[in-house]
This record gives structure tokens, sequence and C-alpha cells, in this order.
């Protein structure tokens, strides 16, 4: 979904919210399912869970780097091996990790918007640190914030 993909933007265009209680309370993010996902979105995700660089990923997948990485991009339709299906629901910091990547936006853009450093928004992106901030940045408030009108006006 970076700079290079052309599948459309299916996740900007959201309809459920999903509640995930915070230490500041609860927010209400976009309900993003497993369907919803592009084969390169559900090839990222993989490999960010298992902690792999995409020539580790290819190299286990048994394919060249640039296949690979044409395949993540959504340049290519390559059927996915079957290890990289199997991913169970989408936890919270991956739901908002996917609707920054939609929305065109880098990370320090929505670092500044949150209120955090690039390094700590990143750390949360990834699952390594408490993602409070990223929920609210991306919850139904602070999209309302960004965007300068109501959400349901962007469906």
């Amino acid at each position: 979904m970076g700079q290079y993909d052309t599948t459309r933007n299916a996740l900007l265009g959201f309809t459920d919210l999903r509640e995930i209680a915070t230490t500041e309370g609860t927010v209400r993010i976009p309900e993003v399912s497993l369907s919803a996902l592009t084969k390169g979105e559900r090839l990222l995700i993989w490999r960010r869970r298992e902690g792999h660089t995409q020539r580790e990923a290819a190299k286990l997948l048994g394919m060249g780097m640039k296949r690979y990485t044409h395949i993540e991009r959504g340049e290519r339709g390559d059927e996915l091996p079957a290890r990289t299906s199997l991913l169970g629901e989408l936890q919270s910091h991956e739901i908002c990790f996917l609707l920054r990547r939609a929305s065109g936006r880098t990370i320090p853009e929505c670092a500044a918007e949150a209120g955090v450093s690039r390094y700590w928004y990143n750390l949360m992106e990834q699952g390594k640190a408490c993602p409070d901030r990223l929920l609210k940045h991306w919850g139904e408030d602070g999209r309302q914030k960004q965007s300068g009108h109501r959400i349901s006006e962007e469906v």
C-alpha cells in the first residue's frame, strides 16, 4: 500500500467501528476485516508479525526479492503461500498502521498530529509500545479532527 500501490484505498471507506478500551476510556476505530485486505496487505501484516525484512520473507517463501516486493506493493496478483493466509484477527495497532498507509500520510505527519515523536509513533504501529495515543489518533474523534468534518461524511 505504499507509494507504488495501485490498489484502491478500501480501508478509508469503512462503515463499521470497533470499540477498544484504552487507559483514557473507550475509543472507536474502524473495523477492518482480513477479507477487506489485498494480498499485498496480508503479506505485509504476516511479515511484520514474523519480524522479517522483505529479503528474509522472500527467501523464506522461496521467491525472488523482486517478485516479493511487487506482491507486497499490490503490483502482482500472485497466490500467497499458505503460511501467510492464517493471520487470524487484526490487532488494533495493525488496523491503525493500515489506515495510515491507506491515507497516504507519513509517520512524521501523523506523529505530529498525535503529539508524539516519529520514533514513538513507529513503535506503537509495530505493537512495541502501548498504542493508546495511536488509537486515539485514528479513532472516531481523531479522524473528525484530522478531516475537519464528521466521519459519516467520509463514507
